[in-house]
């Protein structure tokens, strides 16, 4: 469906990316993949960046760009949504070249991990557990980020009016 709308179309002529990721790793490929498509992306949202600075320069007054924040803001979340479905379709593709479709997700296991361990009570296996759930530790990262931009706007607001 996003097919046609992807600027991706010749990158496998201009960055192998099989042969990246056969020599390098598979992560290397999907990192390389992963930037030439974010790359091409970021060339429309570009432009219309470059056109509202343009605009932006040459308007002595502000109420314009008050009046286009709105739409600024719903074409970036239009296009934030467009670029992830592409990824999405792109990295399953970069999966089949890459031969990793079929492949299951590998853990690694820190050296310096502070958890507890236990004893499944289904398989009888020893298993790690964390200080905190995982929604303890999402609150933990997130809870400063929601308190620092909730600040920003309010302070943005306050200079704007």
């Amino acid at each position: 469906m996003l097919e046609p709308l992807s600027p991706v179309k010749m990158e496998d002529a201009l960055l192998p990316l099989t042969e990246i990721a056969f020599y390098h790793g598979v992560h290397q490929g999907f990192y390389f993949g992963f930037l030439t498509t974010f790359t091409a992306f970021l060339f429309p949202l570009a432009l219309v960046g470059l056109g509202a600075w343009i605009y932006n320069f040459f308007e002595t007054e502000m109420i314009l760009h008050r009046r286009l924040l709105p739409f600024t803001c719903i074409f970036t979340s239009i296009w934030l949504a467009i670029f992830f479905e592409a990824w999405k379709r792109r990295e399953k593709t970069l999966a089949f070249k890459f031969q990793t479709l079929e492949a299951g997700k590998t853990t690694t296991e820190a050296k310096d991990y502070t958890g507890r361990y236990q004893v499944s009570n289904v398989d009888r296996k020893v298993i790690q557990t964390n200080k905190f759930s995982s929604t303890w530790r999402r609150l933990i990262w997130e809870l400063p980020t929601y308190l620092i931009f909730g600040a920003a706007a309010v302070i943005l607001t306050l200079l704007l009016n």
